[in-house]
């Protein structure tokens, strides 16, 4: 009874401790994502503001 309880709760820890893991990572790379992507975007606006200028002129 005591063995199979243990072998419960620390199949339980892992998997909470597997879940947290995985969740953490995935955030991680969603603002890596979100961060790269506005770096993109504000080069591109300067691409853009560079091609305006050229045109105006």
């Amino acid at each position: 009874m005591g063995e199979e309880w243990m072998l419960a709760v620390g199949m339980v820890a892992f998997w909470a401790i597997l879940i947290v893991v995985v969740f953490v990572v995935l955030v991680i790379i969603l603002l890596d994502l979100s961060a790269l992507l506005k770096l993109k975007i504000k080069q591109n606006q300067v691409k853009l503001n560079a091609m305006i200028k050229d045109q105006k002129s």
